[in-house]
């Protein structure tokens, strides 16, 4: 399945691929060395774009989920919370997903620049910030641009309820998605260099679940 917010420009490859399919076949036998390039080339274009753009299916993780697929980049303390980054590279899944069930209270655009996602710099990035009201604690979830990766595209808005493991949102192309919850609430059990999966893969455990 293709993500929502795919842009149409991917059916572009796969159509001109069979327009030179078809016209192959109704050309003469022999086949030029260009007919053939151009194949291969409308090929490997179409494949990247559907797999690129792809949405697969995940069973939801128990606790707090992983919001994308890729590796974490970071698990530090700010204050009263603990701020958990995964960095997508160009072969992630890159649907985001609610990694808590909650009710969005705001969403706000900021940041400036287009460094590389798995940067410190990228800190200040093009950004969305989604703050949610969560039973019982409040989190936020962070959506980073990325050098390459310049299109936020929300699924979401003020006023919506989100289940743990649903579709958010997509960035395309390599970005980070930032979880932040509240660090007296949640056992952090991923570390810098751990791969996970968006809606399956836990980050954390509530410490009352450890009790």
């Amino acid at each position: 399945m293709l993500a929502r917010g795919t842009p149409w420009t991917i059916t572009i490859p796969p159509a001109l691929l069979a327009l030179t399919a078809v016209a192959m076949v109704a050309g003469p036998l022999t086949v030029a060395l260009w007919n053939l390039l151009a194949v291969a080339l409308l090929l490997m274009l179409s494949f990247m774009g559907i797999y690129f753009f792809r949405d697969p299916e995940r069973t939801v993780g128990e606790g707090l989920v992983a919001p994308c697929h890729g590796r974490v980049l970071g698990v530090d303390e700010e204050g009263d919370r603990v701020r958990v980054s995964t960095f997508m590279g160009p072969m992630d899944v890159h649907v985001i997903r609610a990694p808590l069930k909650g009710k969005v209270v705001s969403m706000e655009r900021g940041g400036s620049g287009f460094h590389r996602a798995y940067t410190s710099e990228a800190g200040h990035n093009v950004q969305l910030a989604i703050d949610l009201h969560g039973d019982p604690e409040d989190f936020t979830v962070v959506m980073v641009s990325g050098w390459f990766a310049r299109r936020i595209v929300p699924h979401i808005a003020p006023g919506d309820t989100v289940e743990r493991g649903s579709r958010i949102g997509l960035i395309r192309f390599g970005s980070r998605v930032d979880v932040l919850v509240p660090k007296n609430e949640y056992r952090i059990t991923v570390e810098p260099g751990t791969r996970v999966r968006a809606g399956s893969s836990s980050l954390g455990v509530r410490l009352d679940a450890d009790s």
